[in-house]
């Protein structure tokens, strides 16, 4: 297993509320001060490769990856009502007039796709077991989130949080606008501050690209996809929707400035046993580990 470089105790004591932006100058445990991050420019962290292929992440690519997984939602959101429709329409017609069939089963179908995009956050987080977190229960995590939802430039979305002793954190919801973070205890009990961070950036990285939309909606309509039943990435649980693993990882270390955090997050992970929310699609733990030790 590839070890997170330059996190020690000095780095573990960093402080502040909110986090999400890297202190000028701070060299911690070998931290590189931001300075020496902006040196690099921006952008370096805007694209990577990954088995051959490109992975633009830069700001100029944000909408058109929001309207890919909106579209990628909204067409498995209409698989079922298109399908009831046809059912129905053909079943109608054999019955009655076409013209009495075919709106029925517009309506059926209809009511089935607005009752997925309206239900599914609700349904995923029942299955899950989630509560709403108390602000007394996990102050760190809240304020935290307070200061990286204004670093990604979205909505501060309401925590949630599963009794998993595994850490994870993941976005669920149908708009941003409604987005809910939902983290296990094992995150909010067993990292420190600074991996803590890492790992709620991603979640609120996985909100400004919208890769929840799909992906709560490929949980609602593949339930046995998500918690106990997807273990790993190699346990073969279906990869739930929106952009690859690996590019939610940059995201979030642009904002956090701190690569060495997500690794020992992501080891984290690894010894646990991979996902404990949602499996996503990319690349896998080890993969994705040694792409951020090249940054």
């Amino acid at each position: 297993m590839v070890q997170a470089r330059g996190r020690t105790g000095d780095a573990r004591s960093r402080s502040g509320q909110g986090g999400g932006v890297a202190r000028s100058g701070e060299r911690a445990g070998g931290r590189p001060s931001s300075g020496e991050f902006r040196s690099r420019g921006s952008d370096d962290y805007g694209s990577a490769v990954v088995a051959g292929a490109a992975l633009p992440l830069g700001a100029d690519s944000i909408e058109s990856v929001r309207k890919a997984n909106y579209r990628a939602a909204v067409a498995m959101a209409a698989f079922p009502g298109a399908v009831a429709f046809v059912v129905i329409s053909v079943a109608g017609a054999i019955v009655v007039p076409l013209y009495v069939g075919l709106p029925i089963g517009v309506g059926i179908g209809a009511a089935i796709y607005f009752g997925i995009r309206k239900y599914a956050a609700e349904s995923v987080l029942k299955s899950l077991n989630a509560r709403i977190i108390g602000q007394k229960e996990a102050p760190g995590i809240v304020n935290l989130v307070d200061g990286l939802s204004s670093s990604f430039g979205v909505p501060k979305p309401q925590i949630w949080i599963v009794e998993d002793p595994r850490c994870d954190c993941t976005a669920i919801g149908t708009s941003e606008s409604t987005a809910l973070l939902v983290v296990t205890t094992g995150l909010a009990g067993r990292l420190d501050r600074i991996e803590q961070e890492a790992l709620l950036a991603r979640g609120l990285a996985r909100i400004k690209g919208w890769d929840f939309i799909p992906a709560t909606v490929a949980s609602f309509l593949w339930s046995f996809s998500i918690k106990r039943r997807v273990n790993s990435e190699s346990n073969g649980g279906r990869k739930l929707g929106g952009r690859g693993a690996e590019l939610a990882d940059f995201d979030a270390v642009k904002v956090t400035r701190y690569p060495p955090a997500l690794i020992s997050a992501l080891e984290t992970q690894v010894r646990d046993g991979g996902f404990a929310l949602m499996a996503e699609p990319g690349a896998t733990f080890d993969q994705r580990i040694q792409i951020l030790h090249e940054f």
